[in-house]
């Protein structure tokens, strides 16, 4: 019997157009691909030997080569899953995580940057 899976999403999620990471406070530990973004939430990649926690937290968002930066936002995370398809230096211990973000109370300056990336900075839907 197939397992039934109901989506919970709001918002369309987009992929970006450019090369977009993540970077989960106050650490920096671990560190990411965006691999898509909505109004309310995100899912990134990283290298990492252990998952986040999920306790609220904060990540900043940024492109590599246009100068956005998204400093400070509010996070939760909703789930944290180990790619095992993606197995990297298994003999040092860093595995493939994948992460999606929950994001919280976000400022006024967060959401015109989050609509900028929005309409300005996806490849397409997710």
């Amino acid at each position: 019997m197939a397992a039934y899976y109901h989506e919970q999403r709001k918002h369309a999620r987009f992929v970006p157009e450019a090369k977009a990471f993540a970077v989960m406070r106050p650490d920096f530990s671990k560190v990411g691909r965006v691999v898509d973004i909505s109004e309310t939430g995100m899912c990134f990649e990283f290298m990492s030997p252990s998952p986040p926690s999920s306790d609220w937290t904060q990540v900043d968002i940024f492109f590599v080569d246009n100068g956005f930066y998204m400093h400070q936002v509010p996070c939760r995370v909703v789930y944290a899953t180990r790619d095992n398809d993606k197995i990297q230096a298994d003999e040092v211990g860093l595995y493939t995580h994948r992460c999606g973000l929950e994001l919280g109370a976000l400022t006024e300056r967060h959401r015109s940057q989050l609509e900028m990336f929005l309409t300005q900075h996806v490849a397409g839907t997710a």
